[in-house]
């Protein structure tokens, strides 16, 4: 019985610290998302801002 709760005990252990790594994957995922998108706002506005010096 001891190991089975020994067993179980390191099973919920990992689990937290799987999904503890998981979590924080996925922030630095957003950042970069929103990096590239923040990146590629700017690129638009550079280029409209282009144009419109043109005329």
């Amino acid at each position: 019985m001891q190991y089975n709760n020994t067993l179980l005990s390191t099973t919920k252990e990992e689990m937290n610290s799987d999904s503890r790594e998981y979590i924080d994957s996925s922030k630095k995922r957003a950042v970069h998302v929103l990096i590239d998108n923040t990146i590629a706002e700017l690129s638009k506005t550079k280029i409209a801002a282009t144009k419109t010096s043109e005329f």
